[in-house]
């Protein structure tokens, strides 16, 4: 395998008690009860909007788009961030680009939060190019963006993988018609069905570097 697409949230980076402690600061901006129960890791993977329509289905237009523009605020300038990388993520980084391998990203995150963690964690110099759900207008698909990965640097399909910790990732490269490789350290609470939807699932990010 020579081309690497990766998930951030979840597959990289350990980002849920940030992001979580965010989402429950942007329903208390907006004036909204949040049961602190029901904001656990395995709602992380989709974009925002469905994990807001998921917690809160009732809540009116406008309310749920001053949570999204809360949250937007609040990731964009957290101070003390405590998201971390999961462990030997950064290795496997170093020695795949060593490898000569193609690194890329295909994250439902927006762009800002992702540069600014990819600054924090020094991560930019290992891939060719990041993806972001608001990269285009109106937003894309994390099929969308594997599709555009292939196509903008002329992948072999059969030479590429999307590696992702949620089902719908796995979902994704299935309908890009690509190899699916999913972790089981990150925070899809199906674990039997990930391992169900996927073509490989691996325990530790060490596993890639054998492919």
């Amino acid at each position: 395998m020579q081309n690497f697409i990766f998930d951030l949230d979840g597959t990289l980076l350990h980002t849920a008690p940030q992001v979580l402690q965010n989402l429950q600061q942007a329903y208390q901006k907006a004036g909204q009860p949040c049961d602190s129960d029901k904001f656990q890791p395995c709602l992380l993977g989709p974009p925002l909007q469905d994990i807001i329509e998921k917690l809160s289905p009732k809540l009116s237009y406008d309310i749920k788009n001053q949570i999204i523009e809360n949250f937007h605020k609040l990731c964009d300038h957290a101070e003390n961030d405590i998201t971390i990388p999961f462990p030997h993520i950064i290795d496997t980084l170093q020695t795949l680009q060593k490898q000569n391998k193609k690194l890329f990203i295909a994250t439902n995150k927006p762009l800002v939060s992702t540069h600014r963690l990819f600054q924090q964690h020094n991560m930019f110099g290992y891939f060719q190019d990041i993806y972001t759900v608001d990269k285009y207008s109106p937003p894309i698909t994390k099929t969308q963006m594997i599709e555009e990965i292939i196509q903008k640097y002329n992948l072999e399909k059969t030479e590429t993988t999307m590696i992702g910790d949620a089902i719908t990732d796995a979902q994704a490269a299935k309908q890009a018609t690509i190899y699916s490789i999913s972790v089981l350290w990150g925070y899809e609470e199906d674990k039997q069905l990930l391992q169900e939807v996927t073509d490989k699932t691996i325990q530790s990010p060490t596993e890639l570097l054998s492919l």
